[in-house]
C-alpha cells in the first residue's frame, strides 16, 4: 500500500489494496486505518501524528470537499477563483486539476508512459517497471485531510 504526504502534510494519499472497503480512521494514539469489520483481514496503517479525516475515494472527490486542501485565490477581483498548480507552477480552474498537480509534484502519476508496446528491450523494460511503481489507481486512492494543521 502506498502512502503519500502531499501539500506539506496537509493531506494524505493512501492507495488501498484492491477491492479493499474503505477503513475507518481512528485518531487515538498514533493515528492509524483500520478495517473494524472482523471478517477483513488486512493490517492497520499508520498515519503521521495528527487528527486525519477521510475526504473521499480520489476518483470520487469533489470540489466542494477540496475547499480548504488546496491553495486558492480570488483573479484579479472579478469573482473567478483559481487554484494552485503545485506541480508546474501557476494556477488552475479547478480544485480537483491542483489536487492532482500536488500528486504529480510527489512523483506519482496516474497513467504509465511506458506501455510496453514496440521493441522491449532491457531498457524498456526497466523503465516500464521504474514509472509503475509510481502509477497510482484513482478508484482505490483514499484522500485524506489533516483537521489540525
Amino acid at each position: 500500500m502506498k502512502q503519500i504526504p502531499i501539500l506539506s502534510g496537509k493531506a494524505m494519499i493512501v492507495e488501498l489494496p484492491e477491492g479493499a472497503p474503505t477503513p475507518d480512521v481512528i485518531n487515538t494514539g498514533q493515528s492509524h486505518l483500520s478495517w473494524l469489520d472482523i471478517d477483513i483481514n488486512l493490517p492497520d496503517i499508520n498515519l503521521p501524528p495528527g487528527n486525519w479525516r477521510i475526504i473521499g475515494m480520489l476518483s470520487e472527490v469533489t470540489e466542494e470537499q477540496l475547499d480548504g486542501i488546496v491553495e486558492s485565490d480570488t483573479f484579479m477581483g472579478g469573482g473567478v477563483t483559481i487554484h494552485k498548480n503545485y506541480n508546474q507552477g501557476g494556477w488552475l480552474p479547478t480544485r480537483t486539476m491542483s489536487l492532482d498537480s500536488a500528486i504529480l509534484a510527489e512523483g506519482y502519476i496516474f497513467e504509465n508512459p511506458y506501455t510496453g508496446v514496440g521493441i522491449k528491450t532491457a531498457y524498456s523494460e526497466y523503465r516500464r517497471n521504474e514509472y509503475q511503481s509510481r502509477v497510482l489507481d484513482r478508484t482505490r486512492c483514499l484522500l485524506l485531510g489533516r483537521e489540525d494543521g
